[in-house]
């Protein structure tokens, strides 16, 4: 408690009579700053009984201590970001979005060949029957799966358009 009064520039007496009133919260110890998180001037205006002073332009009434403390995660929020982009374990949303993109072209690509790779041999296995056609499908959608599956994103350069 002394230290809380120390740091707003009150008088221990003042906080405690302040956190009798319950106008000052304090821990099961009955400390009022243990961890170092009150905001001085909060312990100040609170035994002054003084409601806190809201943002300048702030439409839901926030204090300035609360108004840094926001701010102040927003900044940790936006470095672990870069931390875990720093890491390789975020990726930018557009190259992701390239990626999958191309992905699709590729795929598209692939399986709109399959009729112009198969037709001569489909030709070849028509007097076969069904049987011999499904077959030479078959594998030929297969392949392309295939193909497809083990693509890597590494596969064509950026300017590429796969075909």
């Amino acid at each position: 408690m002394a230290a809380a009064a120390r740091k707003a520039g009150v008088s221990r007496q003042s906080v405690s009579k302040a956190r009798a009133e319950g106008r000052v919260s304090s821990d099961a110890a009955g400390k009022v700053d243990a961890a170092g998180k009150v905001d001085p001037a909060e312990v100040k205006r609170k035994v002054r009984g003084r409601p806190p002073k809201p943002v300048a332009g702030a439409d839901d009434g926030v204090t300035l201590y609360e108004a840094k403390r926001r701010k102040e995660l927003a900044l940790a929020g936006l470095r672990e970001l870069e931390l875990a982009k720093a890491k390789g374990e975020l990726l930018p949303a557009n190259e992701v979005l390239e990626g999958w993109q191309a992905a699709i072209a590729r795929s598209r690509a692939r399986l709109l060949r399959i009729p112009y790779a198969v037709a001569p041999e489909l030709r070849r296995a028509a007097p076969e029957g069904d049987r011999a056609i499904a077959a030479v499908l078959t594998r030929e959608i297969h392949d392309a799966l295939t193909e497809l599956s083990d693509t890597k994103v590494d596969s064509f350069d950026d300017d590429e358009v796969p075909a």
